[in-house]
């Protein structure tokens, strides 16, 4: 059964609160404008953040993730900052069932998805079509 509709803070909540491993300190903040995502792109989001959210500096109990939803032009950006995660010598490859994953969700939403990998972690901007985001 599909969604008939949710927010993206709900969905984040949902999707990360298994990572929000200590009551001591939050490691893990959501802000910007909460907009709504409708049944047809609940799954593809879900599936994305999701796999997103499996992995990096979440994934470890010192990391630290920065989420800020927004509205440019006809887009959502979600800009996804880590801190704290996993160290890389290199940029990993991204070749597997995630990426496969991370293409057809995103295919589903008229989306795209850039990472910029830094000495501090990673910055992800996901983009959605705002009109296909709500339908």
């Amino acid at each position: 059964m599909v969604a008939s509709s949710t927010t993206l803070f709900s969905l984040l909540e949902a999707i990360l609160a298994p990572q929000e491993l200590t009551e001591e300190r939050r490691r893990i903040f959501v802000g910007g404008q909460d907009l709504p995502v409708g049944g047809g792109a609940f799954t593809s989001v879900a599936l994305l953040l999701h796999e997103l959210a499996k992995y990096g500096a979440v994934s470890t109990p010192d990391g630290r993730l920065d989420v800020t939803v927004g509205v440019q032009d006809e887009d959502v950006l979600i800009r996804w900052i880590e801190r704290g995660g996993p160290r890389l010598d290199t940029m990993p490859e991204r070749e597997g069932f995630g990426t496969a994953l991370e293409q057809a969700s995103l295919r589903g939403t008229g989306g795209t998805i850039d990472r910029e990998w830094k000495d501090a972690g990673l910055t992800i901007e996901i983009r959605f079509a705002r009109s296909r985001l709500v339908a």
